[in-house]
């Protein structure tokens, strides 16, 4: 395993240090996130995060499972996919968001 991956690891906090293939993999899909006009950082964290599984601190702490569980992909900003999730949710469940929270 190269550096590349122990450095993705550590970046990303990465339950595992990716290999080499798979570092490529990250790269490529990074590339494509900035080709399509997102910011270098954000391209490489929406593709770490859509490729690996993130290690969490404690149980709540951050995310859990891995990207292609619920992939988006989407020009929208995140606070405006968590908006529109938030306002699906609350058209299904009858509850009303809170205009704060949204």
């Amino acid at each position: 395993m190269g550096d590349s991956g122990l450095r993705l690891r550590i970046k990303y906090k990465l339950r595992t240090a990716p290999s080499d293939a798979e570092a490529a993999e990250w790269a490529a899909l990074a590339q494509q996130h900035i080709d399509r006009g997102g910011d270098p950082e954000d391209a490489g964290r929406r593709a770490a995060d859509e490729l690996f599984e993130t290690r969490i601190d404690a149980p709540g702490g951050g995310p859990s499972g891995t990207g292609p569980d619920f992939p988006i992909d989407s020009p929208l900003s995140d606070r405006d996919i968590l908006r529109a999730y938030i306002v699906s949710v609350s058209a299904i469940t009858g509850h009303s968001p809170d205009a704060s929270d949204a």
